[in-house]
């Protein structure tokens, strides 16, 4: 079982960023939570959180993932931070648990590494499919 700490990210320039664990899980179906610390208000800082749960039969294991940015300015009118719209993402890796562990360790690193890839993160910045 993996244990809760800081996840080290990447920005845009390639530098490393602390996502700060918020909360551990308490178990199955109960999120963990990390929050970008940077000079936003907390109000106003990226979340990630990371949850786990079998399916109603055991047979399979599912951890789902979500990433919440928002976008911060400053309102011109009363000189405070605002901010009304994020950029979002998601993920879900399901596993059935008759797959031996070596399999699912590489599946785990294929599907890591396939959100890494320079390819796929040029996707994610145009918003376009390659074609």
């Amino acid at each position: 079982m993996p244990t809760m700490g800081n996840l080290t990210l990447k920005n845009a320039a390639a530098a490393n960023v602390t996502a700060t664990a918020l909360s551990p899980s308490a178990g199955d179906k109960v999120s963990a939570r990390w929050r970008i610390e940077d000079a936003n208000p907390p109000f106003a800082r990226a979340l990630l959180d990371c949850v786990a749960s079998p399916s109603a039969d055991g047979k399979i294991r599912s951890v789902r993932g979500t990433f919440k940015m928002p976008y911060v300015y400053t309102d011109s009118t009363t000189g405070l931070k605002e901010s009304d719209v994020y950029v979002q993402g998601s993920f879900s890796f399901s596993v059935p648990q008759s797959i031996p562990t070596a399999t699912t360790d590489d599946a785990s690193a294929y599907f890591g590494s396939f959100l890494q890839d320079t390819l796929v993160q040029s996707v994610l910045k145009s918003q376009i499919a390659p074609t």
